[in-house]
């Protein structure tokens, strides 16, 4: 992925989808009983579906109400970091083809437990950004903002 020398550079949305296809952790924001949560998942890309496992719990049971969700995958190296921030829509996996196909993808579960519920979240927003780090400039230094 190509920076610039800005310290800021957006991310298009195929770029974005480029960076979070290369990840595999990521961050699972919803809200359950009227508070919002988050939850550190291992995932995979399909297209523009962000394929997730859970074992029963608050989890599945915030994800099954089919609220809006956020989902937020990141890399901090020595020069920058990357992060990507995507909305979508949540939906439990019912068909055994479409979980099988998350599974020939790369989902498998990190810890040591039984999560046998695919979830999918299908994409509406995707955004991303990349910063390259460094000191902060003078105050002369500073473009105009309006």
């Amino acid at each position: 992925m190509e920076t610039s020398a800005q310290p800021i550079t957006v991310l298009d949305e195929s770029a974005a989808l480029e960076f979070l296809g290369s990840q595999s952790f990521g961050r699972l924001a919803l809200v359950l009983a009227g508070r919002p949560d988050i939850f550190p998942v291992n995932f995979v890309l399909v297209e523009r579906t962000v394929y997730l496992r859970t074992a029963e719990g608050s989890k599945l049971f915030g994800l099954a109400v089919g609220h809006p969700v956020a989902f937020e995958a990141d890399e901090v190296h020595e020069l920058g970091a990357t992060s990507v921030v995507v909305h979508g829509e949540p939906r439990i996996v019912t068909a055994h083809a479409e979980a099988e196909a998350a599974d020939a993808a790369g989902l498998r579960p990190w810890v040591a437990t039984r999560k046998v519920n695919t979830v999918a979240i299908d994409l509406t927003e995707v955004s991303g950004r990349t910063v390259l780090f460094g000191p902060e400039p003078e105050e002369a230094e500073l473009e105009p903002t309006d």
